[in-house]
């Protein structure tokens, strides 16, 4: 496991650039020996796996999917249960922006979300440059939504043609970014 992690860092450069899934473990043991090594920033994906980051002291942590339903609840409950954690989330879309930042105004509480942005693959709400913008300015607008930031929802190899790997799958991407964001 040192070893693995000492890749990590080595490949990354520095630990701030890691943002880890405890997903694939969901074990105290690993994420406490990941900080360790400086890891300070996970991802989550169950409530569950965010308490385990929160309660081995990691700084920062990412729902990797949208909050929807009772997920936004316990979302603002972690976040009053650990205040010296940062938790961020993620949105594509108006509805699911309104019921976030309706509960954490309600408790007063404020939330840092990431626009969930699609880079041509159909992955999310969030398939152009304009409708980007408007829920930019949508979530701008909300006292309770702190904006942190874009992230991008990008191909697994799965979902690439058969025949686009390694560099050609790069360069896939990322004309489907720059089509996304209407980039020239």
């Amino acid at each position: 496991m040192d070893q693995n992690i000492d890749s990590m860092l080595r490949l990354a450069g520095s630990p701030s650039w890691l943002r880890p899934p405890v997903k694939t473990h969901k074990c105290p043991a690993i994420v406490a020996h990941q900080m360790f090594g400086g890891i300070r920033k996970f991802k989550f994906a169950t409530i569950a796996e965010a308490e385990v980051i929160a309660q081995n002291g990691g700084n920062s942590v990412l729902l990797a999917k949208q909050a929807v339903g009772t997920d936004i609840a316990q979302l603002a409950k972690l976040r009053e249960t650990y205040p010296a954690t940062e938790f961020l989330g993620i949105v594509d879309n108006r509805n699911t922006l309104k019921q976030i930042a309706f509960l954490f105004s309600r408790r007063s509480m404020t939330i840092d979300l990431l626009l969930n942005a699609d880079c041509g693959m159909g992955r999310t709400e969030l398939p152009s440059g304009s409708k980007l913008m408007e829920l930019y300015r949508a979530i701008a607008a909300e006292p309770a939504i702190i904006t942190a930031g874009l992230i991008f929802t990008t191909a697994t190899f799965r979902t690439l043609p058969q025949n686009c790997v390694g560099s050609d799958a790069r360069k896939l991407s990322s004309r489907s970014l720059k089509s996304s964001l209407a980039l020239k």
